[in-house]
């Protein structure tokens, strides 16, 4: 019986710790400040959505890594250029974050 009860719990154990996951491509449409964090919104693509509407990402600034993606989104935005953005975490409704999720991955696409 013990042995049935563990082949259950590690059976739903994945929708328990499965993380929401965006990704969009298109354009940068705004990068913007507000209540410590980065906020970036895409434009002109077709999201895949598990958190809001799926065209909006935020980044921590006191990370390193965030501040790389920064960097890109600022050059992506100046050149207009089309990129590929892949949002993933807990999808949180507090303020400042409001149903966005962290930018793991970013990346400029050629055109």
């Amino acid at each position: 019986m013990k042995f049935i009860n563990i082949i259950l719990l590690f059976s739903y154990l994945p929708t328990f710790v499965m993380a929401d996951q965006n990704e969009y491509i298109g354009t940068v449409d705004s990068i913007k400040a507000d209540g410590g964090k980065i906020f970036i919104t895409l434009k002109g693509g077709n999201p895949s959505s598990t958190c809001g509407i799926g065209n909006a990402f935020y980044l921590n600034p006191s990370e390193d890594y965030d501040k790389s993606i920064l960097s890109l989104a600022i050059a992506a935005k100046a050149t207009n250029s089309e990129v590929y953005a892949l949002g993933g975490g807990v999808c949180e409704s507090s303020w400042p974050i409001k149903t966005r999720l962290k930018l793991v991955s970013f990346s400029l696409r050629s055109t």
